[in-house]
Parts: structure tokens; sequence; C-alpha cells
């Protein structure tokens, strides 16, 4: 019962903080889009984007990446490396696909990456902390 605890606390985290990440990839890069194509959902986006991810993103990837690196990478610094590398590349991808019809304006995928790195980092650093709070009790 506490793994299934651990994993729906860390996959509303991922959403949650993922939402907040897409709202600031919103905020940073959607404002250099001048037309009339590209919708502003401002504070929206973190509802919209935190509710896509945990319904698409958290438990296809998310969420069996976090299971296969607690079972089979001992060390902490390797699973907080290989997953943080994994949602940059996440955001990346996302990135493309979203933006991928405004070629035209100076949009920076790297905004995507630092964001979401940052969001990986904190994702396993909550998954560390709880899998060592799990262990002691």
């Amino acid at each position: 019962m506490e793994r299934t605890r651990r994993y729906f606390l860390l996959a509303f985290f991922y959403a949650a903080a993922g939402g907040v990440g897409l709202w600031l990839i919103e905020e940073i890069e959607g404002s250099k889009i001048m037309t009339s194509e590209h919708i502003d959902f401002e504070l929206d986006m973190i509802w919209i984007g935190g509710i896509s991810l945990f319904i698409t993103v958290v438990p296809l990837f998310i969420v069996p990446i976090t299971a296969l690196l607690n079972r089979y990478v001992p060390l902490f610094i390797i699973k907080w490396v290989l997953f943080t590398l994994f949602s940059a590349v996440l955001a990346n991808v996302l990135f493309v696909y979203w933006y991928r019809y405004f070629d035209e304006f100076p949009l920076q995928s790297s905004t995507a990456v630092c964001i979401f790195a940052l969001v990986g980092s904190f994702y396993m650093l909550l998954n560390e902390w709880l899998l060592r709070r799990e262990q002691t009790s």
C-alpha cells in the first residue's frame, strides 16, 4: 500500500510541477508569438497542462520509468541524472510538437529543456526522500 501511495504522490507532484512548468514556457516563449493563431491560456495553463500531464504523460512514461529506476539503479546520483535527462528530452519533444507551426518566431526549446530538467530534478529528489522515509519506517 505504501508504494501505491508514493507513486500517486509522485504522479501528482510531477503533474502539478509540470503544469507550472508549461505555464512558464507559455509565458516566456508564447509571448514571442504575435499571431491570432496562438491561444494564450495564461494561468489556466497550469490546470490544463497539469491535468493533461496527469492523464497522458505521467502514467505512460513518468511512473514506469521511476519504477524501473527504483528497481534496477541503486545509486541516487545515477537515477537523478537519468531522470533529469529524460525529463529534458521529453520537454524538447513536447515543445517541438506544440510550437511546430510557429517557425517564423524566434522560439527556443532550451527554455522548456531547462524548466523540465528542474522539474525532473525536484521529482527525483522527492522520490529519493520518500524512498528513504519508507525504508526507515
